[in-house]
């Protein structure tokens, strides 16, 4: 498998050191992207398209809360 060069980069300084991912979903077409960055990792057309994109906000929202309620270990 070939891998890119933007995998292996973990902090993107030139960008402050912000990251961030996308999830599209395109009613019309239904098809979902993940954008990394700027960069689109993948893209999948699908019959479910919008309840996929339901339930991955779902999980993002649960994984989010779950760790902010993580209590801090110093």
């Amino acid at each position: 498998m070939t891998q890119v060069v933007g995998e292996f980069v973990k902090v993107d300084f030139k960008n402050k050191g912000k990251e961030e991912f996308t999830i599209e979903l395109d009613i019309v077409t239904n098809e979902l992207t993940l954008t990394v960055n700027g960069i689109v990792r993948n893209k999948i057309k699908i019959d479910d398209a919008e309840s996929q994109f339901d339930r991955m906000l779902k999980i993002a929202k649960k994984k989010f809360l779950m760790i902010r309620e993580i209590p801090k270990i110093q």
